[in-house]
């Protein structure tokens, strides 16, 4: 006799097998389907142990649906190769809802613990004994079948579980980029199962041209999640907005691997806000200081908006203005003496130079000196250092505008 001929007559004997299911032994099982139930319930209430920790109404489901599939089980043994049998009709629309809020593993925990129940009630069966192995080929074949079914309703989920929270991810970071509501921010974090509580910085820059959004956005996650924090992303037109968790220090080391995901061009980073419902002043400062960053030379790829305070003030930005004024101007207004005032005002009038300003006070070159120094401890900005010296700059021209509009306004 030939390979296939053997082949072939196996797989006859096969077929025959899972077809000999008298009608009488179907009948049995549906009829010892609430016994058969209610074993395994009660198996499982102790073996496993989070079975106990569910809602009577969800236990009492969860039996409905165990009992459900023990008499679909009867009539998928008749006709286990017919089309007309699926098994969504075990997990359909009406039943599907009894196993959310159970995972995967639980879901096909309870399924085992069942198919052990029903194999065990075949094997001490004491009638029909050629009946009892094609009726366990099928019980196998079934929770084969049934568990893919399960798989399957979970993958579905997931994966429209994550388009939901794509959606909301990008409708999220649209809300920060826009300014909405704090309400409406933590509203959509809190969706997330974002801590809403934990500071945000917000990064801006251009995405690599090698990705789809949907991989960006799923790299950087990743890129996040391997430092030991989270991220929330979109593309907005040519940028890519980022949320993230992750420490000053570490964001500003220029190897940091989310930066990987980034194109060549600059990366902007915002202040770091106390929360996110905080998160859209950081991210209209970063915008802010990514439209003047770009128009610049020798900046570095990664910078933060906090460097570019005069340019955007120079530029119009509001938030700069008022940066200026609460770091700066106020300050020395409140602290500075009017002599340590006049003297940063000429000293900046003559391009940095301390000699000259000193021959102008008629005082000495160190009292020029002392007295800059004031200024350092009091705004935490060094006249002698030429960037430092710039950002005073704009602010003294920004204060003196003030001084001239109080002025006009009295006058009135």
């Amino acid at each position: 006799m030939s390979t296939e001929q053997m082949t072939s007559q196996g797989s006859q004997a096969e077929l025959t097998l899972l077809n000999a299911v008298p009608p009488s032994l179907v009948q049995r099982i549906r009829k010892i389907s609430g016994q058969l139930t209610r074993t395994v319930i009660a198996h499982i209430s102790v073996s496993l142990p989070f079975f106990t920790e569910l809602d009577a109404k969800h236990r009492a489901d969860i039996g409905a649906l165990v009992q459900s599939a023990i008499r679909f089980f009867a009539d998928w043994v008749q006709h286990p190769d017919d089309d007309d049998l699926d098994f969504k009709d075990v997990l359909g629309s009406d039943s599907v809802h009894l196993v959310e809020g159970l995972s995967l593993q639980q879901s096909v925990s309870i399924l085992h613990s069942s198919m052990e129940i029903i194999e065990q009630a075949v094997i001490n069966m004491k009638d029909m004994p050629e009946a009892k192995a094609t009726l366990l080929v099928h019980a196998l074949r079934y929770s084969r079948e049934l568990g893919f079914s399960i798989a399957d309703y979970f993958a579905a989920a997931a994966e429209k579980r994550g388009v939901w929270d794509a959606r909301m991810e990008t409708a999220l970071v649209d809300a920060v980029v826009r300014g909405a509501k704090s309400e409406d921010i933590r509203s959509f974090g809190s969706a997330l199962a974002c801590d809403t509580n934990r500071p945000v910085t917000v990064m801006v820059g251009t995405p690599s041209s090698l990705d789809r959004q949907e991989r960006t956005v799923l790299r950087l996650h990743q890129a996040a999640a391997d430092l030991g924090y989270r991220a929330l992303a979109a593309v907005q037109g040519p940028y890519l907005v980022t949320l993230v968790n992750i420490p000053a220090e570490v964001l500003m080391n220029p190897e940091c691997p989310i930066y990987e995901i980034f194109s060549d061009d600059q990366i902007m980073l915002g202040p770091t806000a106390r929360n996110l419902a905080g998160a859209s002043r950081s991210a209209e400062e970063a915008f802010a200081a990514l439209r003047v960053a770009q128009a610049m030379p020798n900046v570095p790829r990664v910078a933060t908006a906090d460097m570019f305070i005069p340019e955007r003030a120079i530029a119009g930005d509001h938030r700069a203005v008022q940066r200026l004024f609460h770091d700066i101007i106020k300050p020395l207004q409140k602290s500075a003496s009017q002599a340590i005032r006049d003297t940063l005002r000429l000293y900046l009038s003559v391009d940095g130079g301390v000699e000259e300003a000193a021959r102008q006070l008629y005082v000495h070159p160190n009292t020029v000196r002392y007295r800059l120094k004031r200024v350092n401890d009091i705004t935490g900005m060094d006249p002698l250092d030429s960037r430092m010296r710039f950002t005073l700059r704009i602010a003294n021209v920004l204060g003196m505008l003030e001084d001239i509009n109080e002025s006009n306004n009295k006058s009135w």
